[in-house]
């Protein structure tokens, strides 16, 4: 429904403002800036925004926060909602099809063009694994989109 859809919209303007700026943004854009960038993205990510938009209302619920939702996160709310989240999508990859790589794939994937060709059109993802053994700047997308739980909710 359209409720879901701009959500799922939301979280690709997140995303993508994360990528832009290095920080997460502080209100919600235009429709037209959302529908820019959601018009943009293939529909398997389109699909991946959908299915962590409709995580936000049990994220939140799993924090204690009712009908309300929060203004802002602590940072062990953020912490503890991003290691929820990349589990989320630890299970949607593997779900899809994905895999981790083996260790051998592991140490192939430090080089970039390789790291691409294996996600493509191997179904390896890199970052297939638990939440402690990610690199900082990937938990960042995840503290990134879990911090704007409260932004998201208000949609």
């Amino acid at each position: 429904d359209r409720h879901s859809t701009r959500r799922a919209q939301l979280v690709n303007y997140i995303y993508d403002f994360k990528n832009k700026y290095k920080s997460s943004p502080a209100a919600c854009p235009s429709e037209s800036e959302l529908l820019d960038g959601w018009n943009k993205l293939q529909v398997a990510l389109q699909w991946s925004n959908l299915y962590c938009a409709d995580s936000v209302d049990l994220k939140l619920r799993s924090l204690g926060f009712g009908t309300t939702s929060p203004l802002r996160l602590t940072t062990e709310q953020i912490e503890l909602m991003a290691e929820v989240e990349h589990n989320r999508w630890n299970m949607e990859k593997l779900l899809l099809g994905y895999r981790k790589p083996t260790p051998e794939e592991e140490e192939k994937c430090k080089d970039n063009a390789v790291r691409k060709e294996y996600k493509t059109k191997r179904f390896v993802h890199t970052d297939i694994r638990p939440y402690y053994q990610l690199e900082e700047g990937t938990k960042e997308y995840d503290r990134c989109i879990s911090g704007c739980l409260p932004l998201i909710a208000e949609q």
